[in-house]
């Protein structure tokens, strides 16, 4: 499937979309061939495109942890004879013993490929059902893996494969005699019930990794073997070196060994069987002259600690095209004459990347490459050059898809990904969208799968570290909402932290239908139950903060999550931060702005209709915490309260606050705000705003429209100017001031203020500095030109280019 993945700012592929479909409907697949090729409009599938849906299905399946019955239920709906298959990759899906073997039955002529590595159904599969396919042509490619319980009731001097199956690659793990007994009899006739006569003319990649070898007899008759893996097995020296030494056409040769330390039990096995003499090397290097891949990792072989690797000399001229020495004794890596074309080593970045590429198939070494590659990262900072950070996002990218299940490889996966990431931002090298929604999508993958593993907690906090750096979560906007409103749930309060952030940049990013998605995932009730905790607790901090600041963003111009809010007691949260966190001007402004969009609603207004709420806005107008902010977003509200007339006014309140009055405070605050303040908001529409400037509305409302168009459009013209068109917000402008009669003055002069800066900035894409002007005289504001500063650097003291 990584072949399929497009790194360009392009759509999916046509073959993408078509496979994701197919996996996830394959009755329909076979519906649709069993109806056509009764028609005669089909004769057979190309077999390219069914090997390739047999991937794809593999991988979604593994993603999203399938079970036993919905694998089963694929293939039994994939396998049909109109669907060949040459190849098949069952490694890690649990599929049954029995649709295996149906899957066999049905391909035995055409499969020459399989692979049922870590597959926890076949546990105890017969491995004899393999001989089936010696009825298909070609010679054979048998990825097993660990070898089946079952394979031990076999008797010794059977044979498990038929001579007439003929295999040019086998894979096999975990071989030991039937008694673990370490006798070279025992272990060589275990060995010998796999390694068929035939197989001396015919194999050509042999790996035994993790099995006991012994000194290697069951080998000597594989003479066309190039390629022979024994990574950690159990080997006795120096005869074993000797036996591979005869192998001459090798070309590949692993003896590398993991990088751990040994239980009690390990070690007596390895003091009597592992002696790794520094001098074998020289005999591997000297009688093996087709050697071009040489993994020593983890072992002993280099016994010097001298600046050159004297048994390489020999292949300075004739570099190994690679060679293993990751966590070599005596710091192999670290030489500075090595004869290799790539190394693996933990030296440098480079030979750690390589690392992580060679030992992609090998988790626990994978998994300690991946945390050297994030101690390399960690440790420098973005502004300095690196050499293949570019090429470690792929590496750890394909690392993602292949390696999506094992826990502490997720672990230091995503760590190091977090620092590729951050360091690709900060040099600008991640402009690729394609690439940032691969990374978002990938990473989701990671954490969804392990959302409830040991290692979850550590696995979340790299995983909301890394998307914070990503603009592009909203391509995936329903799972980050999941999986931030899980991390949301969790004790752990870095965990909730992160969760709350990327809940709350998600929400700035999504739209109206979306946001309402979110809000029926529970998000409003989740952040509301977190505030209610700290309320609790006593504690103000920024998981507070950032809870208020999710409930403002998530309610915007969306009734619907407005509505959930009141639902889950928001009112009650609201006065119970408010009497005991009001002197935080974060909390104070973030509540303000929900109950801002609240009160925009025109079904839930009569939900502010009680004498103590209105007064402890009335109160917040003579604010000046956080600037204007407070005051403005109260008198906002109040705004809205007043412009449904004064019968709705007096049907709830009775007299009990008087509306005139609360009008008169509303423009005296209104009058002392300077016109060009900063804000520290994030409008997305004037809708709300314009609906208050309709002739009729009352002047107090009116007047914080205007005002609020007025200054907008001052301080930020590039992106508020635009925003007056829709929704009418220009022409009710030049109504009001085209009808005095019915116009307050004070809101027709901020209105003609507003028209004069969109028309300028319309003609001149620019306000020439005027944000610096604090004055609400038209004529004033028409003729003021901005200081330039003392710098000389074009810029206004504000800090914007001055044009």
């Amino acid at each position: 499937m990584d072949s399929l993945i497009i790194h360009y700012d392009t759509p999916e592929p046509l073959k993408v979309l078509c496979l994701n479909k197919i996996i996830r409907e394959p009755n329909n697949l076979c519906h649709n061939i069993r109806y056509m090729s009764r028609r005669s409009q089909i004769s057979v599938m190309p077999t390219e495109i069914s090997d390739l849906i047999a991937v794809a299905f593999r991988d979604y399946a593994l993603r999203n942890k399938l079970p036993e019955s919905e694998c089963d239920n694929f293939f039994r709906h994939f396998k049909h004879k109109y669907i060949p298959l040459n190849r098949i990759d069952f490694s890690g899906l649990p599929i049954s013993e029995q649709i295996f073997i149906e899957f066999l039955n049905d391909y035995k002529h055409l499969l020459n490929d399989i692979n049922i590595l870590g597959c926890p159904s076949l546990v105890h599969f017969d491995l004899t059902a393999l001989n089936m396919l010696r009825l298909s042509h070609g010679e054979k490619t048998l990825i097993i893996g660990q070898v089946p319980a079952s394979q031990d009731q076999i008797l010794s001097q059977e044979r498990i494969f038929h001579d007439d199956l003929r295999v040019k690659k086998l894979v096999l793990h975990k071989v030991y005699p039937r008694r673990h007994g370490t006798d070279e009899f025992c272990v060589n006739q275990k060995l010998s019930q796999f390694l068929t006569h035939s197989m001396s003319s015919t194999l050509k990649y042999l790996d035994l990794s993790h099995c006991l070898v012994g000194k290697g007899s069951a080998l000597m008759h594989l003479e066309s073997l190039e390629i022979l893996i024994l990574h950690n097995c159990i080997l006795t020296y120096p005869d074993v070196i000797s036996t591979v030494c005869h192998l001459k056409r090798l070309r590949v040769l692993d003896l590398s060994r993991e990088i751990r330390d040994v239980n009690e039990d390990d070690q007596t096995i390895i003091r009597e069987t592992q002696k790794e003499d520094p001098g074998l090397l020289d005999q591997i290097v000297t009688k093996l002259p087709q050697l071009t891949s040489l993994d020593i990792s983890g072992t002993n072989y280099i016994g010097s600690k001298d600046r050159n690797i004297s048994v390489f000399e020999s292949r300075i001229d004739r570099p190994f095209e690679f060679l293993g020495l990751f966590h070599t004794g005596n710091d192999a890596a670290y030489r500075s004459c090595i004869p290799a074309i790539k190394v693996a080593g933990e030296a440098n970045e480079t030979q750690i990347l390589n690392a992580c590429e060679a030992y992609v198939d090998r988790p626990k070494q994978l998994d300690k490459a991946l945390n050297d590659l994030y101690n390399v990262y960690k440790t420098i900072t973005p502004s300095e050059t690196f050499n293949s950070v570019q090429r470690a996002l792929e590496v750890v990218l394909s690392i993602l898809n292949g390696h999506i299940s094992d826990e502490q490889v997720a672990v230091n996966m995503t760590a190091a990904l977090w620092c590729i990431v951050k360091i690709n931002v900060a040099t600008k090298n991640l402009n690729d969208a394609k690439v940032r929604r691969t990374i978002t999508s990938r990473l989701l993958d990671v954490m969804h799968y392990h959302k409830s593993s040991r290692h979850n907690k550590t696995i979340l906090i790299n995983g909301g570290l890394t998307l914070l750096f990503l603009p592009d979560i909203i391509c995936e906007h329903s799972r980050v909402a999941s999986i931030t409103l899980f991390m949301c749930q969790d004790e752990d309060q870095r965990v909730q932290s992160f969760g709350t952030t990327l809940l709350n940049t998600l929400a700035t990013q999504v739209g109206g239908d979306q946001k309402v998605y979110i809000g029926e995932l529970k998000a409003i009730e989740t952040m509301t139950d977190i505030i209610k905790a700290k309320i609790k607790q006593n504690t103000c901090d920024e998981i507070l903060e950032t809870a208020w600041s999710t409930l403002w963003n998530i309610t915007d111009e969306t009734p619907a999550n407005c509505e959930r809010f009141l639902l889950c007691d928001g009112f009650e949260a609201f006065e119970d931060c408010m009497d005991k966190f009001s002197s935080n001007k974060e909390v104070l402004r973030n509540i303000m702005g929900l109950l801002g969009n609240v009160a925009e609603c025109n079904e839930l207004r009569k939900n502010f209709m009680q004498a103590r709420y209105i007064k402890r806005f009335e109160s917040l107008l003579s604010s000046s915490i956080d600037g204007i902010e407070c005051s403005y977003n109260a008198c906002g509200i109040l705004a809205h309260l007043i412009s449904d007339g004064p019968e709705f006014w007096n049907k709830y309140l009775r007299g009990t606050v008087s509306r005139e009055e609360v009008m008169i405070k509303m423009c005296a605050a209104i009058n002392g705000w300077p016109i060009n303040s900063r804000r520290n908001i994030n409008y997305r529409s004037f809708e709300p705003i314009v609906r208050l400037l309709d002739l009729g509305i009352a002047p107090a409302a009116q007047y914080w429209a205007a005002f609020a168009l007025a200054n907008l459009t001052r301080i930020n013209p590039a992106k508020y100017c635009s925003m007056l068109l829709p929704f009418g917000g220009l022409t009710k402008l030049r109504r009001l001031v085209a009808n005095p009669a019915r116009t307050a003055p004070f809101v027709s002069n901020l209105a003609a203020i507003t028209i004069y800066q969109y028309d300028r900035f319309e003609q001149e894409q620019t306000l020439a500095g005027l944000e610096q002007c604090d004055s609400i005289d038209l004529e004033m504001v028409k003729n003021f030109r901005a200081e330039s500063n003392n710098n000389g650097d074009g810029t206004s003291e504000m800090g914007e280019i001055l044009l």
